[in-house]
């Protein structure tokens, strides 16, 4: 579901606004959602407490990925430049969360 959520950032730069709007929504933020889904169910299960450490920042993962979609679309729609900030704190929090969770599995 990850790989799917992220094959809105593997197209091209010369995409017209209106596809890459409609695979924001209806592809990148569908398959974010249901990872979000996924992880939540999680909570259900009786797991040791590092899976649900590693749980919560799979969570936060996926309503990162969220938000800089919908702030990508909100750009794209705008054809502003207002939302560039927003969109680098979120990937740079996305980042972040990756190195904890790689090195997290390491342990």
């Amino acid at each position: 579901l990850e790989s799917l959520g992220l094959e809105v950032y593997n197209l091209s730069s010369s995409t017209p606004d209106d596809i890459l709007l409609n695979e924001i929504r209806f592809r990148g933020l569908y398959y974010w959602n249901e990872n979000l889904k996924l992880v939540r169910s999680l909570k259900e299960l009786d797991l040791p407490r590092q899976l649900e450490e590693r749980n919560v920042k799979l969570e936060q993962y996926c309503k990162l990925r969220i938000r800089s979609l919908q702030l990508s679309s909100l750009a794209i729609e705008s054809k502003s430049q207002d939302y560039d900030s927003e969109i680098q704190n979120c990937n740079q929090q996305i980042e972040q969360l990756i190195n904890e969770l790689t090195a997290q599995t390491k342990e």
